[in-house]
């Protein structure tokens, strides 16, 4: 309750151009991330023939958030 409480102040005293600047940086990192990675492993993983199966399982986890990632290796 606390966090979220000094969060909401937070945007209330921010001006409108520094968090359009932020969501947009967001939305960047998110389409790098969600899309671009993927694409460029499954390109690169074709490319050099692994089997289907491990291709999957890595693209996968190259879309998985970084947390999921490092809990699938272990």
């Amino acid at each position: 309750n606390c966090i979220v409480g000094m969060r909401l102040s937070f945007i209330r005293k921010s001006n409108l151009s520094t968090i359009k600047a932020k969501i947009l940086s967001i939305k960047n990192t998110l389409f790098i991330k969600v899309i671009v990675l993927p694409v460029l492993m499954l390109i690169i993983l074709t490319i050099i023939k692994l089997p289907s199966i491990i291709r999957n399982a890595l693209v996968l986890q190259a879309t998985a958030p970084t947390a999921l990632s490092v809990l699938l290796i272990s």
